[in-house]
């Protein structure tokens, strides 16, 4: 289970939380990406289930629980030390402070200390995930317009030239349009964002499956594309996730950049 490569970064909590996004057609299951369509009868221990009732059991039955899956992650994923995510495993468990304490081989006092702190934190949490959403609400901020803001300067510090694009995209992709590898350098991965983006309409809106399969047909690991394109601000989305369009970018020299 790749659950190490911020796949959950891109969702809602309440999506989060239940482990699955869900379109007019079906559920997509947000830790393994294993799909349910609406209306189709799925079978779990020999019995038949529709689809909103197939992706809870599928998460439950492949998955355990969304719960285990958090707690399984690496604690700097979620901003937390390697202490507190061990105390968060105990407190799921439900051990008292007394058997943790004893398990560390520290005051009980200590424990309840870290849960108030954690209580603290979780207060702090809901007041920043709140600001973020409103200013990505306002289009004034948050995590993929500030991230993209930081990677066009980089770009125009380095004043790439025709000439550097069509190399970039003869270095990344075929012909065709399908790419070799995914860069790790800002500014490359603008070039081959943009060249990924000719294969949608601008103003049409697509819905998520849709988006999965125009990109699977460009890369393999799709999934990184989707969040690539949404981190880097060239697709927005509805706070559900169901619904895709390409949002508005300036490259005035792109389409002859990247004429063959």
């Amino acid at each position: 289970m790749d659950i190490e490569t911020g796949l959950f970064e891109d969702y809602a909590i309440d999506e989060i939380k239940q482990g699955y996004t869900q379109d007019e057609k079906g559920y997509n299951c947000l830790i393994c990406g294993e799909r349910f369509e609406k209306g189709q009868i799925y079978s779990f221990s020999g019995k038949l289930y529709e689809g909103r009732k197939a992706i809870k059991l599928h998460i439950q039955y492949k998955h355990d629980s969304v719960k285990e899956v958090l707690l399984s992650m690496n604690a700097n994923r979620m901003g937390i030390s390697e202490l507190q995510l061990q105390l968060l495993n105990f407190f799921a468990q439900g051990l008292s402070d007394k058997e943790i304490a004893a398990k560390l081989e520290v005051s009980t006092s200590t424990i309840r200390n870290h849960r108030h702190k954690l209580r603290e934190r979780e207060k702090q949490n809901k007041i920043f995930v709140s600001l973020m959403e409103l200013l990505q609400q306002d289009g004034l901020g948050g995590r993929a317009s500030l991230q993209h803001d930081k990677f066009k300067e980089d770009e125009q510090g380095r004043g790439i030239s025709n000439q550097e694009r069509k190399r970039i995209l003869e270095q990344y992709m075929t012909p065709s349009g399908r790419l070799l590898d995914y860069p790790r350098h800002n500014p490359s991965k603008c070039v081959i964002l943009e060249a990924i983006l000719v294969n949608f309409v601008a103003g049409r809106k697509y819905l998520e499956k849709e988006i999965d399969d125009i990109l699977r047909t460009i890369y393999e690991d799709y999934k990184l594309l989707k969040r690539e394109l949404i981190t880097y601000n060239y697709l927005d989305r509805t706070h559900t996730g169901a619904v895709y369009w390409v949002k508005e970018y300036n490259s005035p020299d792109y389409l002859e950049a990247i004429a063959r």
